[in-house]
């Protein structure tokens, strides 16, 4: 999350929009869903989840999570207000100390003021619970994210625009002992794009962001401030090849500081180099569409923000729609890890670690409003630290129901 605007910073069209496309109103859902996890925790089966989570916890458990969603929209002239709102109440059936409200929330103002100027302005905010696998803190930790953000598009002609925004979140974590890790982020953007009369674009972004944490990094025993500010020049290409067919192509170079000199000296923290992303969307018949992505970038975990890594991955997704009503995907991705070495609790030596996984989902809508998901997913994580190895797999059955 640090150092990303998001999708609230894209550019904004000014093409005008089809009347007869627009309805006001808002959509409830409702939702019912169960899924069963062969390791909860993410732990190697060396380790048994009651020596770290206490006793009566178990590797294995079935969740059961009931879900309340809004959708909104509402148009008038050339503004637009979107509400999107979802709640879910997950309950364990043996781990039950890990019970939990999760859910979204986000409220969005598309405007527009006459054929020159537009943008978004809005906030967001999330709950949930932190994912076991990036530390060894098995307690129940419920992250709060918090976000503001917005944008402005100037037209500078037929086909130039001019682009800058910013965005502010927070990050909090329930559980008392992980609160060294809440965080504040700050980023801003500017950026000139130039548009074909065909929608391929061309265009280059400048960020710069700043992140501050509650508490420094505990390393040998001395404090260091985790405190950093990077910054990144990207050229961004989107080529449409066909109606079927396009591409998305981004890469630039990041330079990231951190305020602490003595982490650079041993060699932890910052990072200077290129980063980059592409996506290549294919729809290889009516019935079959094909995705492929590939990436070189800085990323960390939500729930576990002060240790970054450099993700260098790809994946590859296919989507077959033999019917109206049926959808069945698969997805396959693999990335590599190499961490920084700013985590507060995990050594000072090098980590490295490969993370692959496979998921499989076939989706039914007998009514326009009604749906049923059955999925499965495996992931399967090696590491130069044996303790953060693990193989885990999860199968779900869903409904939901749209009025």
């Amino acid at each position: 999350m640090a150092g990303a605007v998001g999708a609230a910073l894209s550019a904004t069209s000014f093409a005008a929009d089809a009347p007869g496309d627009v309805i006001n109103g808002v959509d409830v859902t409702l939702g019912a869903h169960a899924s069963y996890d062969d390791n909860l925790y993410r732990l190697p089966d060396s380790i048994d989840p009651a020596l770290l989570a206490g006793p009566g916890a178990t590797r294995t458990d079935l969740v059961e999570r009931a879900t309340l969603g809004l959708d909104g929209h509402w148009q008038w002239s050339r503004q637009k207000l979107l509400l999107d709102l979802n709640a879910n109440a997950n309950r364990y059936e043996h781990n039950d100390q890990l019970d939990n409200t999760a859910g979204r929330g986000s409220l969005e103002w598309d405007w527009r003021a006459g054929s020159f100027l537009g943008g978004k302005i809005g906030g967001d905010y999330t709950r949930s619970l932190a994912n076991f696998a990036n530390t060894r803190f098995l307690e129940k930790d419920v992250l709060e994210t918090t976000g503001a953000f917005a944008s402005f598009s100037f037209r500078l002609g037929p086909s130039w625009h001019l682009k800058v925004g910013g965005r502010h979140s927070e990050t909090e974590h329930g559980a008392a002992s992980r609160a060294f890790d809440n965080s504040r982020t700050n980023s801003v953007t500017a950026g000139l794009e130039y548009e074909t009369s065909s929608d391929n674009t061309i265009g280059v972004e400048a960020r710069r962001s700043k992140a501050d944490f509650d508490s420094g990094l505990t390393l040998n025993g001395f404090v260091f401030d985790r405190d950093y500010e990077d910054q990144a020049l990207t050229l961004e290409i989107h080529r449409v090849f066909s109606p079927r067919t396009q591409l998305a192509v981004s890469g630039g170079y990041l330079k990231r500081d951190y305020r602490d000199p003595t982490l650079a000296a041993i060699g932890k923290g910052s990072f200077k180099g290129g980063v980059g992303e592409f996506t290549l969307d294919w729809q290889a018949s009516n019935k079959i569409t094909l995705g492929f992505n590939g990436w070189r970038k800085l990323r960390a975990y939500l729930d576990a923000e002060s240790d970054y890594f450099i993700a260098l991955g790809g994946s590859v997704a296919a989507t077959w729609t033999p019917t109206d009503k049926i959808e069945v995907g698969l997805e396959t991705g693999y990335e590599n890890q190499e961490f920084l070495g700013t985590s507060v609790n995990l050594g000072t030596d090098a980590r490295e670690d490969r993370v692959g996984s496979a998921s499989l989902s076939i989706k039914y809508k007998p009514r326009r409003r009604l749906s049923f998901e059955l999925t499965g997913r495996g992931e399967k994580r090696s590491s130069d630290r044996d303790a953060l190895g693990y193989d885990s797999k999860i199968a779900s059955f869903g409904v939901r129901w749209t009025y």
